[in-house]
This record gives C-alpha cells, sequence and structure tokens, in this order.
C-alpha cells in the first residue's frame, strides 16, 4: 500500500501563492454554487429531464448545445409543459425555462425582477453597444417606451416601400445571375444566403437610419469584400456566426458566469465591428442634428421656440427609426426629456446586428 500524507503536510507542500488561490476558489464554489443547490425550496418542485441524460460536468446545457437551434427545449416542452427545469453546467443552479407566452412576456415587463445573466452584458455591451438589450430597470423602460413608436402599426407601414424596393432589387440582381450561367453544362448551385444577407443589410439601413448600404449593388456569389462598410459588416456577421457554432463559444459563456459580475465587467471584450461602423454613420446624421439645432438655438431664444425651428427646418423628419427617436427627443417637454446621442447610435446598432443574425438562422 501506498503511503499517504496528512492533510497538513499536503497543504504546506503547496505554493503559499498557490494554497490561497485554491482556498479562494473552493470559497467561492461553495459560496456561490453549493450553497444556493442544497438550500433552493421551490425549484427542485417542477418537472425536468431525466438527470441519466444530463453530462456529469455540462449538466443539459450540453445537450441543447449538441442539437439544432431549440430543438431540445420544444421536445421538453411537450413532454413536461410549459415550464420546466434543467440542470445547469460547472455546478451552476438548476435553471427554469419558461416557454408559455403569458408568463414570457411578464417576465420581459418586469425588467426590475428578472434581470439580465451578469455573464451576459459585459459582451452584450461591447458588440452591440448599451441599447434596449443591455439596458435594465428604469432604462429599460424608458428606452422601450420611447422606442415604441419606431415600431407602431403606422411606423411599420412606412417601411413596406423601402422593403419592396430591396425585394425587387435582390430580384434583378438573382435573376442576372441566373441567365448569366443559363448555359453552364454542370448547372449553377447558389448559397441563397450570399445574396439575402445584402438584401437585409440594405432593408436595415434604410429603416434604421435612413443609409443605403448599397450592399445589393456589390454582391456576388461568394461575397463582397471591396473594402466597404457592407463588406466590413457582413465579414463580422460571418465571423460571428461561424464563432457561434462552434464549441469554444458554448463553454466560454459558462465559465464567464463562475465569476462575480465585477470580475465579469473588467474584462476587455473587444468592440463590434457592426457597432463601429453603424456608430460612424449614423453619428454623422446626429452630428448634422446637432449643429443645426445649436445654431437655431443661438438664433431663437427659449426652448419652445428651438423646437419650433426644428420642425421647420426638418430635422429628424425622416421615416427611419432613428429620425423617430430624434423626433422624440425633440417633442418632449424639456430637453433631457428622450435618449441621448449615445443611446440612440446603440440602439441602432443593436437593430442592425440583431435582426441580421435572425435572418441567417
Amino acid at each position: 500500500m501506498l503511503p499517504t500524507l496528512p492533510l497538513p503536510s499536503i497543504a504546506l507542500a503547496l505554493p503559499p501563492a498557490t494554497t490561497l488561490l485554491v482556498c479562494l476558489v473552493v470559497t467561492y464554489v461553495f459560496r456561490h454554487h453549493l450553497v444556493p443547490l442544497l438550500t433552493r425550496r421551490d425549484v427542485h418542485k417542477l418537472p425536468g429531464p431525466s438527470s441519466s441524460i444530463a453530462s456529469w460536468v455540462w449538466g443539459h446545457e450540453l445537450l441543447t448545445a449538441a442539437h439544432e437551434s431549440l430543438t431540445m427545449y420544444t421536445e421538453w416542452a411537450r413532454s413536461l409543459g410549459p415550464v420546466f427545469r434543467i440542470r445547469g453546467a460547472l455546478m451552476h443552479s438548476d435553471i427554469i425555462v419558461a416557454t408559455d407566452h403569458t408568463l414570457v412576456q411578464h417576465i420581459f415587463a418586469d425588467t426590475n425582477r428578472y434581470v439580465k445573466s451578469p455573464a451576459f452584458r459585459p459582451p452584450a455591451g461591447n458588440v452591440l453597444g448599451r441599447g434596449l438589450v443591455w439596458a435594465e430597470g428604469a432604462e429599460h423602460a424608458k428606452m422601450r417606451r420611447l422606442l415604441d413608436r419606431a415600431f407602431s402599426q403606422d411606423a411599420v407601414k412606412q417601411m413596406a416601400s423601402d422593403i419592396y424596393e430591396c425585394a425587387e432589387k435582390l430580384e434583378t440582381k438573382l435573376t442576372n445571375h441566373v441567365l448569366s450561367h443559363s448555359g453552364d453544362e454542370g448547372g449553377l448551385t447558389i448559397n441563397i444566403v450570399d445574396w439575402t444577407s445584402p438584401c437585409t443589410l440594405d432593408i436595415i439601413g434604410r429603416v434604421a437610419f435612413g443609409h443605403d448600404f448599397r450592399a445589393i449593388a456589390t454582391a456576388t456569389a461568394g461575397g463582397a469584400s471591396d473594402g466597404s462598410d457592407a463588406a466590413l459588416i457582413r465579414a463580422s456577421w460571418d465571423k460571428h456566426v461561424n464563432m457561434l457554432l462552434s464549441p469554444i463559444s458554448f463553454a466560454i459563456p459558462l465559465v464567464i458566469r463562475m465569476f462575480p459580475p465585477s470580475l465579469v465587467a473588467a474584462l476587455p471584450f473587444p468592440p463590434g465591428v457592426v457597432r463601429g461602423v453603424v456608430r460612424r454613420l449614423a453619428g454623422k446624421l446626429l452630428e448634422k442634428e446637432q449643429a443645426e439645432t445649436t445654431q437655431m438655438s443661438e438664433e431663437e431664444g427659449d426652448y419652445a421656440t428651438q423646437i419650433s425651428g426644428v420642425r421647420k427646418a426638418g430635422v429628424g423628419k425622416g421615416k427611419d427609426i432613428m429620425s423617430i427617436m430624434m423626433r422624440a427627443r425633440k417633442e418632449g417637454k424639456d430637453a433631457s426629456d428622450g435618449l441621448t446621442d449615445d443611446q440612440i447610435l446603440d440602439n441602432i446598432s443593436t437593430f442592425t446586428y440583431v435582426l441580421h443574425l435572425q435572418d441567417l438562422f
């Protein structure tokens, strides 16, 4: 039998820094993962999938990542009901999954009680910007109230002309591409994403902040790489989609959520390319609006007169989302009512990224 060392000898054999680090990690895991796991009183009453199909390390979350999007959640909802629990990865407490529409609406409406994961907000703020997806509590409620105007029934109807025009351009471009290869002996295989992606980008640019990326005009079978803003955004989208499909994209968020929110917030997440391009382009329009407003403010004293001047000058009179948000700010009771320039730009970059990501999936 091999000799065994007593516990104190093992501790003394480790360097002091290593011993301290091990103690801190054990304490953190015990306090933030084991204690909630052992003291839970009601979550365990919810139905859940069998523990026999869960990974000891990754829980049921590995199954959700190994299958196509929402496949396992749909299967579990059918067998377990609209609300169930799954085992979290890396000793995380059980995760509640809600699929009932009324319950989901209640959760989204109460942003003070139901907050986002601390592991989600820092990378979302860097990639998307501090817009509606990132905001919490009163800030989220204010943004949602002001942005509702941009997605009212009338506002959506006004987007139709831009959507139809971009769709017609896509039809013409794709038809010409097919006809130019009509004589190929081996036929023609088309990656439709190479064509629908530029169309989506042109639509988003027009309805979001009144900018035409001209992505359809430069669309090719292999994707444009001419260094234009459209090419940069599409390359960034392709990079993010490929990253989301990689195994490391599954593990990193699960590891990040093990650490305190203050530490996660200090991590140097790289800024998103889409956010940078959109802020640069939309920022020019905001600078023009601000310059015209400042000029009128110098010529006409009080705020009420300034608002009248802005309306006459046509500042923010477009039907795009940014113009609607600008009008909401200018028509407010005082200058502080509405969103700031940074909040408007971050929301535009959020819409640009999220709407196109939904199109890809």
